[in-house]
């Protein structure tokens, strides 16, 4: 074999552990190219799990595995990994029918890529038109953290801006959220914005007070929500967009500010 760490199984063999223990192996008695973990089916079923190496020491990071779908070739549509969960039935010794659930696939092209995960049994009936991205999974939340050595890095400035992220095209913002995690203790009032929309960027979140009390939460008001953070933001369809924190600190400089840092939560919805 090409590679040292694989075991090559062919049907119908199997790997026995022995002791009645775990069991591998191919099932081709029911169906074509399945790998069964465990004995074929029974009356009594036993729970089944698949565990990848664990660490052994003293504080040793566990490692990253992986489940790679099957690879295409040029343009070929690429591979996809499928999870089948059962449907109940009437009554009677009838086995489940197996529905799908989830499928993680790439949409991607020419090298881009665009994976995307999709909730099967969400997906509306199509119409007249022609479904090509039905309940895909894309609303996610992200964190990004600033601390003070950001902030006094500004220099001698009384307003600045700290990147927060880069958007990709076609990235709706939902929802933004700034918290302070220590405050700003130097002499005159500093604050926080985010936004988009240079200069000020208080498109997001509005001018907020960066001296106020730990766990501090600001966007949770309407009050402090900016004019884009409607719920639907689309910057741009086909541009990359950046999000900025904009800093302003009253008299003297920000190299001055001292103990600020906090963190940012964004809300973003991918439209496929």
């Amino acid at each position: 074999m090409g590679n040292p760490n694989a075991i090559l199984i062919n049907p119908p063999d199997g790997i026995d552990l022995g002791d009645g223990g775990p069991y591998i192996g191919w099932d081709t008695a029911t169906y074509h190219n399945v790998l069964r973990v465990g004995p074929r089916n029974s009356p009594v079923p036993a729970s089944q799990t698949i565990a990848f190496q664990g660490a052994t020491g003293t504080n040793v990071a566990g490692v990253a595995s992986g489940l790679q779908a099957p690879l295409g070739t040029g343009t070929g549509a690429a591979g996809s990994l499928v999870f089948d969960v059962g449907t109940p039935q009437t009554t009677g010794a009838t086995q489940h029918v197996a529905a799908r659930a989830l499928t993680l696939f790439d949409a991607g092209a020419s090298g881009t890529s665009k994976p995307l995960a999709r909730l099967d049994a969400e997906a509306p009936a199509a119409g007249t038109m022609t479904a090509t991205a039905a309940a895909t999974i894309k609303k996610v939340v992200h964190r990004y953290d600033w601390t003070n050595a950001m902030v006094v890095a500004l220099g001698a400035v009384t307003t600045g801006d700290i990147l927060v992220c880069t958007l990709p095209a076609n990235t709706v913002v939902t929802n933004v959220y700034v918290i302070i995690d220590s405050p700003d203790t130097s002499p005159n009032a500093l604050t926080i914005a985010v936004g988009r929309t240079s200069a000020n960027y208080v498109d997001y979140i509005v001018a907020s007070d960066a001296k106020a009390s730990a766990n501090t939460v600001y966007g949770d008001a309407s009050g402090e929500r900016g004019t884009n953070l409607n719920g639907y933001d689309l910057p741009s369809v086909t541009a990359t967009t950046a999000v900025y924190a904009h800093f302003i600190k009253t008299t003297s400089n920000l190299s001055t500010v001292t103990g600020s840092s906090g963190h940012i939560y964004i809300e973003t919805m991918k439209l496929p």
